[in-house]
């Protein structure tokens, strides 16, 4: 497949999924009061949100007044790796008022002073409902006051952990999400949910897409007598898996007792651009290969990978024998070899109706080479070997 084609059915995927993400929200609004739908489709059609851009979905609709159309909203919001179901209460007999809150949780806002939302929820206490983003400003300030609250009940242990992070580190507060888990009075978990910041700016820009949609997070929790069990773990955005791999296969360091997320973070933050620094090099050593098989034998080749250049296949001939050439290049690259596979364009396995093929082995190389020696030597081996592998396949019968 080439490159248009790719980028062509790249894009069809991603406008056919936005598609139907919109038709999903028009199909969940049908059931809203109609004053309320301009800024309720605001908040569900924003796609970032929170450390993690993650999007707001609705659960449920319900109607204070037996209508069939609704004033009540059950939301869920991601928040440190959680989803918080929070209630969005509207008067449908009343629809320029602001909203009420149900947060299911008995520590918040309870009985706010109006000192406090005064502070802190100013887009509520100036509610305009001729602004569409009214009730999204709302959420993201009501978000922002419920991780502080959270911070507040943070005991001496924890709270260290915060000021030391956001004061002796990169860290700020807007890259930063906790949340004490069962019961925020008792709890047994403190989540903190971390994102950390990457040089994506060498990253191959046809594979990573738009680096504003780049997620790196670092999730750890406490746990155990005095917050002395640690579990770190890293989650990447689905772009970035594609490039860096699963996280779980990443060698992060241990969180042991004595050592603090102050001291902890930059060790993953450097962990991280080890990785992205490993996958750049990767990269570009392919190319330069890729690109030395493209000035060498430019006219054998058949297809190649453009995007990630990590194959090509190539038409070659030796004396009247014609046969396809599979050169294939891992994520190990320069470290390991390259992988080549023969195949006759004349000859069926016998065995399975598939053209015969052969994986060549024992192939001279060495990652201190420079590219053109690399494709030089393989493609002397390829001839070497053709005549043994013309030899294998004519045997079998033809195609």
């Amino acid at each position: 497949m080439n490159d248009l084609s790719r980028n062509f059915l790249i894009n069809k995927s991603k406008n056919i999924f936005e598609q139907n993400m919109t038709n999903t929200i028009q199909t969940s609004l049908r059931n809203v009061y109609p004053p309320f739908i301009p800024m309720l489709n605001q908040v569900l059609e924003t796609k970032k949100f929170g450390v993690a851009s993650g999007a707001i979905e609705l659960i449920e609709v319900t109607s204070s007044q037996c209508n069939e159309k609704g004033d009540r909203f059950e939301i869920t919001i991601p928040y440190a790796q959680q989803l918080l179901n929070w209630s969005v209460i509207f008067d449908s007999t009343n629809p320029e008022m602001g909203p009420d809150f149900d947060f299911h949780d008995k520590t918040f806002l309870l009985d706010p002073q109006i000192e406090l939302v005064e502070q802190f929820l100013p887009s509520l206490m100036e509610w305009d409902p001729s602004n569409q983003n009214c009730l999204l400003n709302v959420l993201l300030e009501l978000l922002m006051f419920y991780k502080h609250h959270q911070i507040n009940l943070l005991n001496e242990r924890l709270q260290m952990e915060y000021s030391m992070l956001i004061e002796q580190t990169e860290i700020c507060d807007e890259d930063l999400e906790i949340l004490l888990l069962p019961d925020p009075i008792n709890p047994t978990e403190a989540h903190f949910v971390i994102r950390i910041a990457g040089d994506y700016s060498k990253l191959p820009k046809k594979i990573i897409g738009d680096s504003n949609n780049i997620a790196i997070m670092l999730h750890v929790v406490f746990q155990g007598v005095n917050w002395q069990r640690v579990t770190p773990q890293i989650f990447f955005s689905s772009n970035l898996i594609d490039i860096l791999g699963n996280p779980n296969n990443l060698n992060i360091p241990p969180f042991p007792p004595t050592k603090t997320l102050m001291d902890y973070v930059p060790e993953i933050k450097r962990t991280i651009d080890n990785k992205i620094n490993g996958v750049v090099e990767n990269y570009e050593k392919k190319k330069e290969y890729i690109n030395a098989l493209l000035c060498i034998q430019g006219c054998s080749i058949i297809e190649y990978d453009a995007d990630d250049f990590s194959m090509i296949t190539l038409l070659m001939e030796v004396r009247d024998f014609h046969f396809l050439v599979y050169i294939n290049l891992s994520l190990k690259f320069p470290t390991d070899s390259p992988k080549i596979i023969l195949q006759s364009i004349y000859h069926l396995n016998t065995r399975n109706g598939n053209l015969f093929k052969e994986t060549l082995t024992n192939i001279p190389y060495s990652p201190r080479w420079s590219p053109i020696e690399m494709v030089s030597k393989a493609l002397m081996f390829i001839i070497h070997k053709s005549l043994e592998f013309k030899k294998n396949s004519t045997h079998l019968r033809y195609f």
